[in-house]
């Protein structure tokens, strides 16, 4: 297996086949670990009011699910329509689908510079941009003052 980089490595993550033929975080032998991320959110990261959540490539919308559940209204983007679709029926199913709107895009050249967010994370995610600083600088220019980079 070779490392993908640049645009093949965006290419892959576009795919409606690719990533989305595999990645089920919630289901299989790496699920216990994924609901350990969960636990640190809940231990270390309490949550109070109704904060504005971007949540950047969300995949499933897994963290965005969870920040909806925590009372957040949460923002979702991902370069993956068909994950899109999924993270979408998945919101609806929880009930959630109120408190989610769901946006395609690139972490690394989407720029949101009308509204500003009290948390922005980018979950399991970054090590995969190509551009990291870039990434980052794009991700953390959204947040509020006194706002939280995850």
């Amino acid at each position: 297996m070779r490392k993908l980089q640049g645009t093949e490595l965006k290419d892959y993550f576009k795919d409606p086949d690719g990533i989305t033929s595999w990645w089920r975080p919630e289901e299989g032998n790496f699920q216990f670990w994924h609901q350990q991320e969960l636990k640190i959110l809940d231990k270390y990261f309490p949550i109070s009011g109704s904060p504005l959540v971007f949540d950047a490539a969300c995949g499933q919308a897994r963290f965005g699910r969870y920040f909806a559940s925590n009372g957040c209204r949460v923002h979702c983007l991902d370069i993956n329509p068909k994950m899109l679709e999924t993270a979408s029926a998945r919101a609806q199913e929880a009930g959630l689908a109120d408190r989610i709107e769901f946006f395609e895009g690139d972490v690394e050249t989407f720029l949101n510079t009308a509204v500003s967010y009290d948390v922005v994370s980018c979950m399991d995610a970054l090590e995969h941009m190509t551009d990291l600083d870039l990434a980052v600088r794009n991700l953390t220019g959204m947040i509020k003052k006194g706002g939280h980079f995850i």
